[in-house]
């Protein structure tokens, strides 16, 4: 989802990355950030864990391997309708926890 905001301080991109059939699927998450708000790297790693994201100075990013069911349910999906619907209750989740956890950092 896109927000329109007079100015952004905090972009997150969230991206599923599907390695093929049979294969692991990551969420993968990109965050940036402006002025000294909060400290992206010690963010991601309370969203994603310590041992799935990394960050510096206003930037940092996370991979997320997803749970078998969630590998297996994408691989059985045929239409790229259903993956996209799949997908977006996958972001809505974690877009929730972030905006949770912005809200409390404030």
């Amino acid at each position: 989802n896109l927000m329109l905001y007079e100015t952004v301080d905090i972009v997150v991109v969230l991206g599923i990355v599907d390695t093929g059939v049979g294969q692991p699927k990551y969420l993968a998450a990109s965050f940036r950030r402006t002025g000294d708000i909060l400290d992206a790297n010690e963010f991601v790693k309370k969203i994603f864990g310590k041992d799935n994201a990394a960050g510096r100075k206003g930037v940092a990013g996370a991979q997320l391997e997803l749970s078998d069911v969630l590998n297996k349910t994408i691989d059985q999906i045929d239409t790229k309708e259903d993956k996209s619907s799949l997908f977006k209750i996958i972001f809505s989740s974690y877009a929730k926890i972030i905006f949770d956890e912005l809200k409390s950092s404030s």
